[in-house]
């Protein structure tokens, strides 16, 4: 079975490269101070390990890196929410949190 995930879950990762200035932006903001984590959902059926090969170029530059395997829910959930914030050690009025998709963006309570 592994070998079938593998396979499909390849075609998607293909392209997945980080922005040019990404690198650069989270060498500033590391830097700076600031913390920075990502929290990704991970494809029903997936395991964490292809989400985690996602996101590999920019573990080095993480304080924290999440899937929804890691939390028990996917986006929008605030308990994915809740648990970076308390992983990275900061409040509420100390995140700041961005996303590609409205769930992402907007959350629930």
């Amino acid at each position: 079975m592994d070998t079938v995930k593998t396979g499909f879950y390849s075609f998607f990762q293909a392209e997945a490269a980080p922005y040019p200035e990404t690198l650069d932006t989270l060498t500033a903001l590391r830097q700076a101070g600031i913390k920075t984590g990502v929290l990704t959902d991970v494809a029903y059926g997936m395991d964490n390990k292809f989400s985690m090969q996602d996101i590999a170029v920019l573990s080095g530059f993480l304080d924290v890196a999440l899937t929804s395997v890691d939390v028990g829910y996917r986006k929008p959930n605030s308990a994915g929410f809740q648990t970076l914030m308390t992983a990275l050690q900061v409040s509420p009025d100390e995140m700041m949190y961005g996303g590609d998709e409205q769930k992402d963006i907007v959350g629930d309570t």
